[in-house]
């Protein structure tokens, strides 16, 4: 290649990987920035005990309970140390890693908002109004064996065609 054909070329591929780069992030960012539910109080769903505790811990002091039945279920509870969040939670593990949240919320917290239903390839939500005002979240992985009943009944009560 000639030295007039690559001050040509240069610039020019600048100019593409430029535009890659700004194409990705919006992508990205449109994703981040979307309205289906991705976390509550920095809790995902695929997290372990110790994660999601660690997580809730930041809101300050909060009462935890926890039991095992077919996978181990913990429950928190805000105290007046409390700052923000859920009115109530409670997290299912399977295998030690989280498949359900049932979470109760102040109306106008940013995960109480939302579309009634939401559907994925891995997650069904559903988010319903309580008569305080008070939105109830439940949150739920399709992957589990242990919450697949209770996933594809709340996808055909829904009437969804995906799968």
């Amino acid at each position: 290649m000639s030295s007039a054909r690559a001050r040509r070329f240069v610039p020019l591929a600048a100019i593409v990987v430029l535009l890659a780069l700004v194409l990705v992030g919006a992508v990205v960012r449109a994703r981040n920035n979307g309205s289906g539910f991705s976390e509550l109080a920095g809790v995902r769903l695929g997290m372990t005990v110790r994660d999601v505790r660690a997580r809730f811990d930041a809101l300050g002091r909060g009462e935890w309970e926890s039991r095992v039945d077919k996978d181990v279920i913990l429950t928190w509870k805000p105290t007046e140390a409390t700052r923000g969040g859920p009115l109530a939670a409670t997290f299912e593990f399977h295998l030690g890693i989280l498949m359900a949240i049932r979470a109760e919320l102040p109306p106008g917290d940013r995960t109480a908002i939302g579309a009634p239903f939401e559907l994925s390839d891995s997650t069904v939500v559903v988010r319903e109004t309580l008569p305080s005002g008070a939105v109830k979240l439940t949150a739920i992985a399709r992957s589990c064996p242990l919450h697949a009943d209770e996933s594809a009944r709340v996808v055909q009560s829904r009437g969804s065609t995906r799968p």
